[in-house]
């Protein structure tokens, strides 16, 4: 038998290390058996039976022996952890129920076997309400027993030791390659708790729920009855995670503590490994991407392709996204993984490519349908509400010159949808109608001396006098030059409106009631973005 000395017993009984002993004199705060299961027994030990007697404290811990007796010194209060082959072998008639009972009458705090309890057992242990601890077969029992004892003796010692043993667990599985599914799964099972990663916004990026079944809300927020402990995940001090453990309020502990304390660390070390891979990945992405847009040879693009397994027969689609603001690289970049996911989800194949605050997703798939739906998805997920993300798109086109032509096109539809609308927008080269043929006008000088020549000197008036002449020209243009509706539309006179109208003519000297300088006008007034600002 493995003896190990008690400092301090029950208030009944005698300390096994002599009365002496400078031990007496320190005030134990005893665990209960809860805490033992909870903080000192193996990972993966369950609770076979008697559930309402874990708030019994435990005192100390003892191991069967192959002696006569199979717990010498046994005393209430105490975790007794049995091999039960050792007692079989000093006794044949022995079962595990008749123990149960005999341990039971010394009032023992807990018992912990290495076996799988039969059902006699349990409903023995539940009679006595005698928590039976099942530990993980092959168990090292001496060992365990010094585990309780340091609990016992040096809590913040054994918490250390139980910190130190969930991350070796963990990233084992990092290790084994088992993704975050495989970090997850094994930090519920071993806490007990359901596990929620979510990402910096708050969103759901994976899940592992457990019974009892937390409600929906509990998962990113409060929910009446529920709780959760809940730690940052960082990689290189950088925000990327957030790891929730929830479970019924009474259920969390110490252990829920350092379980998403080490979670977290573990995940860390994941989804650095992950975003090592990623940007391997984008670099050859992005020299497939500089290759087309570079224009190199037909022959050296589809070596690139190949090399990445990116199919270039069949449709091909483009989108470019810029942000502008306080948005970092990092953010464009996982949500630019997430717009990958998506694409994946819809069985395209996806390349994606980000530098700085823009990213380019390259989309190959026999069959491209609802892209209006799926980019309004795509800006749904962008969670930086101060930092807009812009979003511009070209049309599914076959092959690689459909590729280069949508690239193009995407271009073309960021670029306009930002000089004319401003940043946060979808912009679809299809829907851009007058102004993909304008295109290549943006900051020409011809293009200047033409806003000069025209709508300038109308708006350097406005400007001056507090007027109202560009707002009063669009209006008659949008009615197409009928004088009555213009002034209904502007709530004017129509005298008023005739006296702005020579007003405009006398400054631009163009009569906006003339078809061929009101089509000047109009000409100007929709070139008027695209000049260089």
């Amino acid at each position: 038998m493995q003896e190990f000395s008690r400092p301090l017993s029950r208030p009944n009984g005698l300390p096994h290390n002599g009365p002496e002993s400078p031990l007496m004199m320190v005030k134990l705060d005893h665990p209960t058996a809860r805490e033992v299961w909870r903080l000192a027994l193996p990972l993966g030990t369950s609770v076979a039976g008697g559930t309402s007697g874990l708030a019994r404290d435990v005192f100390w811990a003892r191991t069967s022996s192959h002696l006569s007796t199979l717990f010498p010194g046994l005393e209430a209060g105490e975790l007794a952890l049995l091999d039960l082959q050792l007692a079989r072998d000093l006794n044949p008639t022995l079962t595990l129920p008749r123990i149960i009972r005999a341990l039971a009458r010394v009032g023992i705090a807990a018992l912990a076997v290495a076996t799988i309890p039969d059902e006699p057992s349990i409903a023995t242990a539940e009679e006595f309400a005698l928590p039976l601890f099942q530990l993980p077969p092959g168990t090292d029992l001496a060992r365990v027993a010094r585990s309780v004892i340091r609990l016992i003796t040096d809590r913040e010692a054994q918490e250390e030791a139980r910190a130190a043993e969930l991350y070796h667990q963990l990233t084992q599985r990092v290790a084994a390659g088992t993704g975050l599914e495989g970090v997850l799964g094994l930090l519920a099972r071993v806490s007990g708790h359901s596990a929620v990663l979510l990402e910096p916004g708050g969103e759901i990026r994976l899940s592992q729920v457990l019974a009892p079944f937390p409600p929906t809300e509990a998962l990113t927020g409060l929910a009446a009855g529920w709780a959760a402990h809940e730690a940052p995940v960082l990689v290189n001090g950088r925000l990327v995670a957030r790891l929730r453990l929830i479970d019924r309020l009474s259920s969390l502990d110490r252990l829920s503590e350092l379980a998403v304390e080490q979670g977290a660390a573990a995940l860390a070390l994941e989804l650095a490994k992950q975003e090592a891979v990623t940007q391997a990945q984008q670099a050859l992405q992005g020299d497939l991407l500089d290759a087309v847009l570079a224009g190199e040879s037909e022959e050296a693009i589809r070596a690139r392709a190949r090399g990445l397994g990116y199919p270039l027969d069949g449709l091909q689609w483009a989108i470019v996204a810029a942000t502008l603001g306080e948005a970092e690289a990092a953010d464009v970049a996982n949500w630019a993984r997430r717009a990958q996911g998506l694409a994946e989800a819809r069985g395209w194949r996806a390349l994606v490519t980000v530098r700085e605050q823009h990213a380019t997703i390259l989309i190959a798939a026999s069959t491209i349908v609802n892209t209006a739906s799926w980019l309004t998805e795509l800006r749904g997920i962008w969670t930086h509400s101060h930092s807009p993300l812009t979003l511009g798109a070209g049309e599914p086109m076959s092959g690689l010159s459909g590729l280069k032509a949508a690239l193009g096109q995407a271009q073309d539809a960021l670029a306009l949808g930002l000089r004319l609308f401003g940043p946060g927008g979808i912009h679809r080269h299809a829907d851009l109608g007058f102004y993909r043929l304008l295109r290549h006008l943006q900051g020409q000088p011809d293009l200047e001396s033409f806003y000069q020549q025209t709508l300038a000197p109308l708006v350097a008036y406005d400007e001056e006098h507090g007027g109202e002449l560009v707002t009063t020209l669009e209006a008659l243009l949008a009615t197409g030059g009928n004088v009555s509706r213009t002034a209904q539309a502007l709530h004017l006179h129509r005298n008023s409106l005739i006296y702005r109208l020579d007003r405009i003519q006398q400054i631009t000297g163009l009569n906006p009631t003339d078809p061929e300088d009101a089509f000047t006008l109009k000409l100007a007034l929709l070139l008027a973005p695209l000049r260089q600002k």
